[in-house]
């Protein structure tokens, strides 16, 4: 399956809110970025607890790594946004502070996920 094909097939498990298809197309992908990393929390923390426990863990390292300069106050600051997001009466303030966040950095890409989540979140 070539590169585009695989991302079209997990952009679809994405937009039908398919966790499980999602997770399979994301192993077909040459590389999955920290945007779509996010996006699989975010589905996750809707459709599966104990695997989101589990992915947002995961991206917050990869958050913690990639970027330059995270000290450990930003990452306490996105792991609260984690914890957050989990429960359903504080998602919304979790998505906003990790938009915040975002934002300072200009990692635009994950501002993306995050504004469409907060548009479509209940």
């Amino acid at each position: 399956m070539s590169a585009g094909a695989a991302h079209a097939a997990f952009r679809r498990a994405l937009d039908r809110r398919h966790l499980a298809q999602a997770l399979a197309a994301a192993h077909d992908l040459p590389v999955v970025s920290l945007a779509d990393a996010l996006e699989l929390v975010l589905l996750a923390a809707d459709r599966d607890p104990p695997t989101y426990d589990r992915a947002a863990a995961r991206w917050l390292a990869r958050y913690s790594l990639e970027h330059r300069n995270v000290d450990l106050t930003e990452t306490g600051l996105a792991h609260a946004a984690l914890t957050a997001i989990r429960n359903t009466t504080r998602r919304r303030a979790g998505l906003l502070l990790l938009l915040a966040l975002a934002k300072q950095r200009k990692t635009r890409d994950l501002a993306t996920v995050l504004e469409r989540e907060l548009r479509t979140s209940r």
